[in-house]
């Protein structure tokens, strides 16, 4: 799959946080870490470039077994099993297996797959936020497409 040039340009920053906000939504933050303290006393850690899973249908695969997914995601099963497998690791290279599945492959032994659940959905699958504050969002059936502000806020 060819990502949009403006986010290939960006492909080789590392991972510097993994997240999960509400529901099924996770989010990766790449580049170097920025914290800053909220409101509420939380620590709030971001990146350059931000890749926003909000598909409600995912599958987490580790050393090929399937280890997490939409599902049973919870915070405590995320940060235990996930985070350690992404810090450091690159952006994913996207893999379009038919129209209704997506691979991110973050390294041969980390893969996240995204399928399609309802053809109507007119939600983003994925979005990705650039280092410029604009957003590129996927969806399936239209692919890649730019917006000013992301539609989701987590």
């Amino acid at each position: 799959m060819n990502l949009p040039a403006e986010i290939q340009e960006h492909a080789g920053l590392p991972c510097c946080h993994a997240w999960r906000s509400i529901g099924t939504h996770i989010w990766f933050e790449f580049g170097v870490p920025k914290t800053r303290v909220l409101k509420n006393g939380r620590r709030s850690i971001s990146g350059d470039m931000t890749l926003h899973v909000s598909s409600y249908n995912w599958q987490l695969y580790l050393d090929g077994r399937a280890s997490l997914n939409a599902d049973t995601v919870d915070d405590l099963n995320f940060a235990a099993l996930v985070k350690p497998w992404f810090q450091n690791g690159l952006f994913p290279n996207f893999v379009e297996l038919d129209s209704q599945v997506l691979k991110l492959e973050f390294s041969d032994a980390t893969i996240l797959q995204i399928s399609q659940i309802d053809a109507e959905d007119t939600d983003d699958e994925i979005e990705v936020m650039l280092p410029d504050g604009k957003w590129w969002g996927f969806r399936f059936g239209k692919g890649w497409s730019k917006s000013e502000a992301s539609k989701s806020s987590s």
